[in-house]
């Protein structure tokens, strides 16, 4: 791990001190004393007599690094020189320490006892259901009413006045990778928070407990280290089997396989974050077989998305309550430009349960969108196109309107641009100024063809009726 220089300054708490931070960057790895002709290093933090530097102040250390500093106010340089380094290799230890007993197959409980000392306060590891997995340095037992959290010790269940303010939290920050702060509006404490994840799903959280209402800067950064050492122990030690059942779930409903009851299995997504009232897309990505790479990729990069293969295409299930769609599409973007692959997009949706209409729809929106080498194609672009082709298909008879096949044949005849022009005025919705720009003609000329088209073919464009059948004609057909 690196440390900081807010990070030294709460371990320096014994010592009287004016902070100076501006960046307060995690990168300290080690302590030296500074000398004018030394060459500065980007990981150290130097100590200085504040005489040697600053003439006008007569007593003080000062600790520096790159444009950070903090002066401690003491007259033992070597005291001030120890306790630095002595905190440096306290937390590094520290970590070095966690990481190795993880790789030997350590405990959570072990991972969370071992920063007890670091942190003075209650950790705990939440999983998804919100359920404890463990909980370290608080008192384990019956609910007491004053609590700060919305849950106990292992298995236990969030008594129900305390629900609906936590699970609204947990919702609006279920995709966020840094800590966060949740003030607990009946106690009014602070509590710092920060998702876990596995392989881009999300398992849980771990919860600190601090004393102070407000956590500091240092305090922050260090409950980083803490969350890193959880996850790694996650990976290390829970199987997939909660993301394989997860992917079951979701790819159970776009095949239309699925035979649970609906209020139990949105129970279940519920629990994974997803809600009914959340706005979704089915997006269907080509990646030009490359699809075990582009899969595993999105996997990591785009979390609150469900990424399933599915008939030969990596088929994304998007929820924008947990990651915003114009960030799922530049991901997409990014990963499949080396493949020249695609994705179409479904019209938004609210129900699960109608996912494979909505996959049609992304099917819709890719198959047309790759006829015009697009990397990124919407359904709602493509509906007429598609609706056109299925009439083709469909209908063995002539169903352009008869004004229109007059018109035809009349241009054809006399060299004329009545079929044109009606069909632009249409598109204008009558607008003379947009028409007559449309057509690169003068407003009055513009004028003199819709006279000709109502007394010459007997069109009523006053017609509402005759105009959207008329409409329909050149669009379908």
């Amino acid at each position: 791990m690196y440390l900081s220089m807010w990070i030294l300054a709460d371990a320096l708490k014994h010592y009287e001190k004016d902070l100076h931070i501006q960046s307060g960057k995690t990168c300290i790895r080690n302590a030296s004393l500074l000398a004018q002709r030394n060459r500065v290093k980007p990981h150290t933090v130097y100590l200085m007599r504040s005489e040697d530097y600053i003439p006008t102040m007569q007593e003080g250390i000062i600790c520096t690094n790159r444009d950070d500093y903090i002066i401690l106010y003491t007259d033992s340089f070597e005291d001030a020189f120890d306790r630095v380094q002595e905190i440096i290799d306290d937390y590094m230890e520290w970590d070095m320490h966690v990481l190795e007993e993880i790789a030997a197959g350590c405990s959570l409980r072990h991972v969370l006892h071992t920063a007890l000392p670091f942190f003075n306060c209650p950790i705990l590891v939440l999983d998804s259901g919100q359920q404890v997995v463990e909980l370290q340095g608080g008192k384990k037992g019956a609910w007491p009413p004053d609590n700060l959290l919305p849950f106990l010790s292992q298995g236990s269940a969030a008594p129900l006045k305390h629900l609906k303010e936590w699970t609204e939290v947990l919702k609006r920050t279920f995709t966020r990778r840094e800590p966060f702060l949740y003030e607990n509006s009946e106690t009014g404490h602070t509590l710092l928070l920060q998702n876990i994840f596995q392989k881009g799903v999300h398992k849980g959280w771990m919860v600190l407990l601090p004393d102070k209402s407000r956590p500091s800067q240092g305090f922050l950064q260090l409950a980083n280290v803490l969350h890193d050492q959880i996850e790694e122990w996650w990976d290390k030690n829970v199987s997939d089997s909660a993301q394989e059942e997860q992917k079951t779930a979701f790819l159970n409903l776009l095949t239309g396989k699925c035979e649970e009851e609906p209020r139990k299995l949105w129970k279940y997504f519920n629990r994974l974050g997803w809600y009914e009232e959340d706005t979704k897309y089915v997006i269907e990505v080509d990646g030009k077989q490359a699809h075990t790479f582009v899969t595993a990729y999105l996997e990591r990069n785009l979390t609150g998305c469900q990424v399933l293969f599915y008939r030969e295409m990596v088929v994304l299930i998007t929820n924008t309550k947990q990651i915003p769609l114009e960030k799922v599409l530049g991901t997409l973007k990014y990963v499949l430009s080396p493949f020249q692959g695609g994705c179409g997009i479904s019209y938004p949706f609210k129900d699960l349960f109608d996912l494979p209409i909505y996959l049609e729809q992304a099917d819709i929106a890719l198959n047309y969108g790759a006829q015009k080498g697009e990397s990124v194609s919407r359904c709602e672009n493509y509906i007429i196109s598609y609706a056109r082709k299925i009439l083709h298909e469909q209908i063995r008879t002539n169903l352009i309107h008869p004004d229109i096949v007059k018109i035809r044949e009349y241009d054809k005849r006399h060299g004329t641009e009545y079929d044109r022009t009606l069909h632009a005025y249409l598109l204008e919705e009558r607008n003379h100024v947009r028409t007559a720009k449309r057509l690169g003609i003068h407003k009055n000329t513009l004028i003199y063809r819709t006279k000709k088209l109502e007394q010459e073919f007997g069109i009523a464009l006053d017609d509402e009726g005759l105009r959207l059948r008329l409409l329909l004609s050149y669009i379908l057909f």
